[in-house]
């Protein structure tokens, strides 16, 4: 089967999770589908198990962090090796006690991913197998990749010093 487009890969998924897909954005580079945070875990279900879409692989997961919006957006870039297509998922959290599914029952590479985003964001993801810091020390405090994380022992490089 050739790769499906990403309107169809998308139609399955709002298919399947109903009122929990909040759209899509066709028009960039890599078109997304917006989907609710809770939903997560299922939509990594639907494009794991549909043997029309088999994604077998996801590729990354990272986060983004808006603080003028009060949101941390999670991305998640999926593969089919089969297929030969890809899937971009995004999903929004409130910044204050940020929380949403984890993939990691479906996809074992999630959970670094996960515990990444958990250690430098804060994002805590429910139904993780071990959600704890996996950078930072335990008795670290704060999320350094919140734009507004202070650190007062941090020293920056000093800037260089380029003539010409």
């Amino acid at each position: 089967m050739p790769a499906l487009p990403f309107a169809a890969i998308a139609a399955r998924v709002q298919d399947r999770i109903g009122a929990l897909y909040l759209g899509a954005d066709e028009n960039p580079q890599i078109p997304y589908a917006r989907v609710d945070a809770k939903a997560l875990g299922a939509v990594a279900r639907v494009l794991h198990d549909d043997a029309d879409l088999d994604f077998d692989f996801m590729i990354y997961m990272t986060a983004v962090d808006y603080p003028a919006e009060d949101k941390i957006t999670l991305v998640y870039h999926f593969w089919s090796y089969k297929h030969r297509h890809a899937f971009m998922v995004k999903a929004d959290v409130a910044r204050e006690a940020a929380r949403a599914a984890t993939v990691a029952g479906v996809y074992v590479g999630a959970d670094w991913y996960e515990r990444e985003v958990f250690d430098l964001f804060g994002v805590a993801f429910d139904g993780h197998p071990d959600m704890r810091r996996i950078m930072l020390p335990d008795d670290f405090v704060g999320h350094p990749l919140l734009k507004d994380f202070k650190n007062d022992d941090y020293v920056p490089f000093p800037e260089p010093n380029v003539t010409g």
